[in-house]
């Protein structure tokens, strides 16, 4: 395609011809002295265009979950319809175009994947084994968990109803086994020993082994099961401490490596550098002067050889040639840059503001740090124009990280109500065993009584030996019921001491927000009215099934059924 059926030249103006991606638009202000330096920096932008295009596509051919570049392509997208470049656009947005219809499909994929696994756990009712179906639940939440968030209207939907479905699946189980408490404290095991092994090889310096060690603990670590909620972002956090220091101790190593490296290079080598580092600059006035230094320098060092003396000379003073050629186009050129510059500000905008409702906390802070560096990297613009486009790039910054501090004090109210639910369920039990230990040891003060009483006569032996087995049996039950109630009341005390913990820091959130109280005194209200009403569903499905109940004999329990040792004494 001839470059010249791209755009035309009316009035001093460049403009970009009308293609079906856009509107006809200006690109530069041209006068017969700057028209050839203008339009070859136009073209030269175009082509950083391509390479900046073909960089993406093979990022997309090495990304195993193209979904995730959705949102750098949209920048990059409504960066390309806004720059200061001539080129063939048509030929660019089609393969735009095919990009963005491949990433659509695989979010319908997604989608499809996330409603299928829902259906799948919704499909559970009334498990009779409790322990297989849990697993299976596990794996669900895995393979939900391994799909990534995408750019759907029901992507949201579909996560918040499989965690409704995963609450109201456990809710009832907890009902029904006490088992699945000691499931979570072998997870809280499992993540406490991952992260010790994690912990103890962050000093190690061993890079490619250590690196490939951590990549298998974090496999690991998602293979395990859901531990106490209280626990888990600590302990995930614990993880990560001992994982990022020891990536923090690689990247040195090899920076210190890199700088070793480039110390070692010649006097003339360095003066060489220098120059064609400051070939490009701007910064006419102060650059002349370091330039006529840079000779000054030159001449003070002595021969370099016949060899490499022309190759060397030719470098130093090409570099310094190009800077004094470009003092004469540097405003054309300026002006150029400095329009591209506010079309990436606006595309990094406008990204900003697609972004902030995002509900994926984790992967939206992520991308706004990388938005933010990617402004800061960006060079000047029209101060005022880019004033504007900060004004909309910070803001939709702010509002997103404050949703994002309002959802972690929801989560924490949900805690703590998970605690407060378990405080009250480990008093019941300890009020019951408390007085199962008083029966007990009533049964071994009878016992020791009896055996210490016992009258004389032909089967006094028997009964001796049989006192005795009994006495045995019931000191082993006290102290069964002795640690039941130790082991009990220390998880009530830890939960009472981490419930302080968190309820202080929602006081301190409630204090800079007034609304924050608001809105859990309503939260509570309704949660405690959903609880009566689950309750009395629950004790009502209880009543219509038939269970048979195990009693478990005691030796008082024989007794009150009047089976006493006066029958036994002789």
């Amino acid at each position: 395609m001839n470059t010249q059926d791209l755009y035309t030249i009316e009035d001093g103006k460049v403009l970009l011809k009308k293609t079906k991606w856009f509107n006809q638009r200006e690109l530069a202000i041209i006068d017969n002295e700057t028209q050839e330096t203008v339009l070859a920096a136009l073209h030269q932008n175009f082509k950083e265009l391509l390479k900046e295009w073909a960089d993406f596509l093979k990022l997309f051919e090495e990304e195993t979950e193209i979904t995730r570049l959705a949102g750098k392509l949209s920048r990059k997208k409504n960066y390309f319809s806004k720059a200061k470049a001539i080129g063939d656009y048509d030929s660019l947005f089609t393969s735009i175009e095919d990009i963005e219809s491949k990433i659509e499909t695989r979010v319908n994929e997604v989608v499809a994947q996330k409603k299928a696994l829902c259906d799948k756990l919704a499909a559970i009712q009334n498990p009779e084994n409790w322990k297989e179906v849990t697993a299976q639940l596990t794996e669900i939440r895995k393979e939900f968990g391994d799909l990534p968030q995408v750019p759907h209207p029901e992507d949201e939907s579909y996560k918040k109803r499989l965690e409704e479905l995963i609450n109201d699946f456990f809710i009832e189980k907890s009902q029904h086994h006490k088992e699945f408490e000691q499931e979570l404290m072998v997870n809280l095991a499992k993540k406490i020993e991952l992260c010790e092994r994690a912990e103890g090889i962050k000093e190690s310096e061993d890079w490619r082994k250590t690196s490939d060690t951590y990549a298998q603990l974090l496999e690991l670590w998602k293979n395990v099961g859901p531990v106490p909620r209280h626990k888990s972002e600590e302990l995930w956090m614990r993880y990560n401490a001992a994982k990022d220091y020891f990536y923090e101790r690689k990247q040195k190593f090899y920076d210190d490596l890199i700088e070793q490296l480039e110390n070692n290079l010649r006097e003339k080598e360095a003066l060489v550098s220098q120059a064609e580092a400051l070939k490009d600059s701007t910064d006419w006035k102060e650059t002349t002067s370091k330039m006529n230094d840079l000779m000054e320098a030159w001449k003070k060092i002595g021969n370099v050889g016949k060899e490499n003396s022309d190759d060397i000379w030719n470098r130093f003073n090409e570099a310094r040639n190009n800077f004094f050629s470009n003092k004469k186009n540097h405003f054309a050129g300026k002006k150029i840059e400095l329009e591209n510059n506010l079309a990436k500000k606006i595309a990094i905008a406008q990204r900003a503001e697609e972004l902030k409702d995002t509900t994926d906390f984790e992967a939206g802070t992520a991308e706004f740090h990388e938005l933010m560096d990617a402004w800061k990297a960006i060079g000047y613009a029209d101060r005022k124009l880019a004033n504007e486009q900060w004004e909309i790039f910070i803001k939709a910054r702010k509002y997103f990280f404050e949703r994002k501090d309002a959802a972690r004090d929801a989560e924490r109210g949900d805690v703590l109500e998970t605690i407060n639910r378990r405080i009250g369920k480990n008093i019941g039990l300890l009020n019951k065993l408390e007085k199962e230990l008083r029966i007990e040891n009533e049964v071994l003060q009878d016992a020791e009584h009896r055996l210490n009483n016992i009258a004389p006569s032909v089967n006094a032996f028997e009964s001796q030996e049989r006192y005795e087995r009994i006495l045995e049996e019931a000191k082993v039950k006290v102290g069964e019921v002795q640690k039941r109630i130790d082991d009990i009341q220390s998880r009530i005390d830890a939960d009472k001491k981490e419930r302080g913990r968190l309820y202080y820091e929602q006081k301190k959130a409630e204090e800079r927000n007034p609304e924050l109280k608001k809105e859990r005194l309503e939260k509570e209200a309704k949660q405690k009215e959903n609880r009566k009403t689950k309750e009395a569903d629950y004790q009502n499905n209880r009543s219509h099934k038939k269970r048979p109940i195990e009693h478990k004999e005691t030796l008082l329990g024989a007794q009150l059924k009047g089976l006493n040792f006066d029958g036994l004494d002789d």
